[in-house]
């Protein structure tokens, strides 16, 4: 099963990136939700890790600054279909 990153940020600008192991993003938020890992921050990202990254990342865990800031500097922009082709 896929890990993905989700980003949150709460009215004072800090933000918090967790790790959660789910079939989808929104299948990973519904996770987060139910087990208040969000800790009632506003969700404001969210990314699918790809395979190479996983050994890299710990499911399950909220990472500290100084570790979100590594990992979101790593991501690369996906693609996402249903756009039209020119």
């Amino acid at each position: 099963m896929p890990n993905f990153s989700l980003c949150y940020r709460d009215p004072k600008q800090r933000f918090s990136v967790m790790i959660i192991e789910a079939r989808s993003l929104i299948h990973a938020r519904l996770k987060a939700t139910l087990s208040a890992q969000n800790g009632g921050m506003a969700f404001t990202e969210g990314h699918k890790l790809s395979a190479d990254m996983a050994p890299l990342v710990q499911s399950g865990r909220v990472l500290s600054e100084a570790e979100a800031m590594e990992l979101l500097s790593r991501l690369k922009p996906v693609a996402l279909g249903g756009g039209s082709k020119k």
